[in-house]
């Protein structure tokens, strides 16, 4: 597991030596880190930072889908309208990682600074991975940008709506994000009083890799 973060960090600090990714993740040399790095996923470090192959960090033991405690504590909220920019994923669940790439790698090219920062990071959850064909699966991507600033044709602008947002927090793997995500609309909300509006789910990421 601490490898396949250092996955997502080649990916979402590629300005930093592979190195320091290396130390972050318990190992003491380069040379430990990229050995064991192309033994899981068929990549040197380097290779896989500019064309990552994820399909090996997307099956056991690396995907952990484990049943999660059911812990209730949603909090509502009022939101301001935020614009963001979107990178639209359309078709395998598991294909994923190549849009947040994607996207990622069109912020650091933009002249303001546009990483990705704790809260400042949002999914768009349209369907319910468990429920449709992978062919038919929606999830986009975004990143919050000023109101001033003008975007590329990569992406696509679109607002989350000022207004009342019941919020569930996930700690832990993403992989059983479910558990919350259905406590949420399961459990909590045939009793909550509340109606859902007519937008998807929202995931707000507070750490994006």
């Amino acid at each position: 597991m601490r490898l396949k973060r250092a996955a997502y960090q080649l990916i979402a600090n590629k300005k930093d030596n592979i190195i320091n990714v290396a130390l972050d993740t318990g190992f003491e040399s380069h040379e430990a880190f990229s050995r064991a790095f192309k033994k899981i996923c068929g990549q040197s470090p380097s290779v896989f930072r500019n064309k990552a192959n994820w399909h090996a960090w997307e099956n056991p033991p690396y995907s952990l889908h484990m049943k999660g405690k059911k812990i209730m504590n949603i909090t509502i909220k009022e939101i301001p309208t935020i614009r963001t920019a979107v990178m639209e994923h359309y078709g395998d669940p598991l294909k994923l990682s190549y849009t947040m790439d994607k996207l990622i790698s069109w912020a650091k090219v933009q002249p303001i600074d546009l990483k990705p920062k704790s809260g400042m990071a949002f999914g768009f959850g349209y369907h319910d991975p468990r429920e449709v064909e992978a062919e038919e699966f929606r999830f986009d991507l975004a990143l919050k940008v000023p109101q001033d600033f003008k975007l590329s044709n990569e992406v696509t602008e679109r607002f989350i709506p000022a207004g009342r947002y019941a919020i569930a927090i996930h700690k832990g793997s993403r992989d059983n994000i479910g558990d919350t995500v259905y406590g949420l609309y399961r459990d909590w909300l045939p009793t909550s009083g509340e109606e859902l509006g007519d937008f998807p789910c929202i995931f707000c990421y507070h750490n994006f890799d």
